[in-house]
């Protein structure tokens, strides 16, 4: 999605949203969005309360016509065909700006390493099992937005919807399959990335960053691939942080990737790196954990990551992982299945150890700012 260009152009933000008080959508310093907690917005939904009265299997239907108001692309339907029965893989709904829809979370990414990129995820500030990723049309949000930081999201006026099934809050996109590697399968709408001024003008910061307040869900890989393909299950668990296997410390890598059906398939000494080069499609790269019991999963990793060239650790170091369960299913040309992988936000996230030493990069992948 890099590079492209919103519907929601600025002179005509009063329009699509309301010329109210809360959408004028004038510059805003990041200072600006502070507030005391005495007066940031009130709560009216924890996360899955949101996605639950919002975000529906298909989208939002036209009241007129009966049919979808964002028809999505090909490839959202089975075998890629709009004749076809349509799988929910891309869906967009609107939030009534009517009233306020405020949910309050707190930050728990960084993009500081590159393996996030125009992405802000947050877990809900009363129920960290709870997240949500928020698409946001701007670099280096880490520099504005950081993690630890408690903040308050007023999403009426905004769109709430699946990209490849991964629940996220956005805005309305068209995508003309004109762009880069892009192709007439992926032509129609998806949830966008929402302008930062937008943005800005729909949260509130409350109080200093607190990391330590973070919390990390421990899981095994057999409870995340226990997860349905229903797309209400799947915004359960989507973008919680989480630290996998942690109980049993026998996460270990593979040294082999997964084909386009999903399925693991060794690697060539090359390309045992976290994310070869795709020559600028841009797609993440996957690469295989698994755990004592040999049930694995996919660990996924951008070609732009600052870590994308680093080995993948040796088999014999084994522990745990932390980071972001993400759902990612495009195609429907292919059975739909459980393809779950995690999110690193930076190698500090790999936690392994050989009984001797700890696992651990050239320093070169770590960054320092």
């Amino acid at each position: 999605m890099k590079n492209r260009k919103h519907i929601f152009a600025l002179t005509l933000v009063a329009v699509l949203f309301g010329a109210t008080a809360c959408h004028q959508y004038d510059a805003v310093s990041v200072d600006d969005l502070y507030v005391a907690e005495a007066d940031a917005w009130q709560k009216t939904h924890t996360i899955a309360q949101f996605l639950d009265a919002y975000m529906t299997d298909l989208g939002t239907v036209d009241a007129t016509t009966g049919k979808l108001k964002y028809p999505p692309r090909a490839r959202s339907y089975q075998s890629a065909n709009p004749t076809k029965t349509n799988l929910g893989l891309f869906s967009v709904d609107d939030i009534p700006n009517s009233q306020p829809v405020v949910i309050v979370g707190r930050i728990v990414s960084s993009d500081v390493a590159g393996n996030i990129y125009k992405t802000l995820y947050i877990q809900d500030i009363d129920h960290p099992e709870q997240g949500l990723k928020l698409s946001v049309d701007a670099g280096s949000l880490s520099g504005m937005f950081s993690i630890g930081q408690k903040i308050v999201i007023n999403c009426a006026g905004l769109a709430v919807g699946k990209y490849a099934k991964m629940p996220q809050i956005g805005v309305p996109y068209y995508n003309t399959a004109k762009e880069g590697h892009d192709n007439v399968e992926k032509e129609g709408w998806e949830i966008g990335r929402i302008p930062l001024p937008i943005f800005k003008a729909h949260v509130q910061l409350v109080g200093a960053p607190e990391p330590s307040k973070i919390v990390a869900n421990k899981m095994t890989i057999e409870q995340v691939k226990a997860v349905s393909d229903n797309f209400r299950d799947i915004s359960y668990l989507a973008s919680r942080f989480v630290e996998l296997e942690g109980v049993s410390n026998s996460l270990y890598f593979t040294q082999e990737g997964v084909d386009e059906h999903g399925s693991p398939v060794a690697l060539e000494e090359v390309d045992c790196i976290f994310a070869p080069t795709t020559n600028g499609i841009g797609y993440p790269q996957s690469r295989v954990v698994k755990n004592s019991a040999g049930t694995w999963m996919c660990v996924g990793t951008s070609e732009y990551a600052k870590f994308a060239d680093a080995k993948l650790p040796p088999v014999e170091y084994k522990g745990k992982l932390y980071g972001f369960i993400s759902y990612y299913h495009d195609n429907g040309k292919y059975a739909p299945s459980n393809q779950w992988t995690i999110v690193l936000r930076s190698l500090d996230d790999v936690q392994l150890s050989n009984g001797v030493q700890n696992w651990r990069a050239d320093e070169c992948f770590y960054p320092k700012y």
